[in-house]
């Protein structure tokens, strides 16, 4: 799946502790220029969409964060790998 050129395949290892994107699943989702970028978050009992500016800015910090507190591509792929082995 990595393999892909669309596709960016990072893992925040545990040892990264606890981080804003442990709060529930969320997508960040861009249609082009003609449409503003949304959020998707999904909750227990439901779900949330939202077009609203600050809430976008929000999540992508956050994902830009988690971004940076992810294992490399390589070395994401090399922890999956080395996983499949054991």
């Amino acid at each position: 799946m990595s393999a892909a050129d669309n596709i960016t395949f990072q893992i925040v290892p545990f040892t990264a502790g606890l981080h804003l994107g442990h709060s529930s699943p969320y997508s960040l989702l861009e249609f082009g220029v003609e449409d503003p970028p949304m959020f998707h978050q999904e909750h227990a009992a439901d779900a949330t969409l939202s077009d609203n500016p600050a809430n976008v800015r929000r999540w992508k910090y956050i994902f830009g964060e988690l971004v940076k507190m992810a294992l490399p591509v390589d070395g994401s792929r090399r922890l999956v790998e080395t996983i499949l082995k054991e």
